[in-house]
């Protein structure tokens, strides 16, 4: 299961006008349930800060900082075993109307 908290806060313009510059936080959090899990229920966790250009209608670019914990499926003296990354993350959104 995947949850995502997403928030956008326009900086320049309304986010929904084109060439308009805006700051995204976001936070997404995966877990594992069911029988056929194994050592760990938590799987991971990225939270990211980014800035986003709407460039037109259909395009929008967000580029910014990208930090992920990421729980390891074994234990080590029956401790969890967590990797910590962090990075540079750079999206593209592309949107399109279906029906014209």
């Amino acid at each position: 299961m995947q949850y995502r908290f997403r928030m956008e806060i326009p900086v320049y313009k309304k986010s929904t006008d084109n060439n308009s510059v805006s700051i995204v936080l976001m936070d997404e959090i995966f877990v594992g349930f069911g029988k056929n899990i194994g050592v760990n229920v938590f799987d991971q966790n990225r939270l990211a800060a980014l800035v986003g250009y709407k460039v037109n209608k259909n395009v929008k670019i967000e580029a910014g900082y990208l930090s992920q914990i990421l729980q390891q499926g074994k234990r080590i003296n029956d401790k969890s075993v967590f990797q910590y990354n962090s990075g540079f993350m750079l999206t593209t959104h592309l949107s399109f109307d279906a029906v014209q």
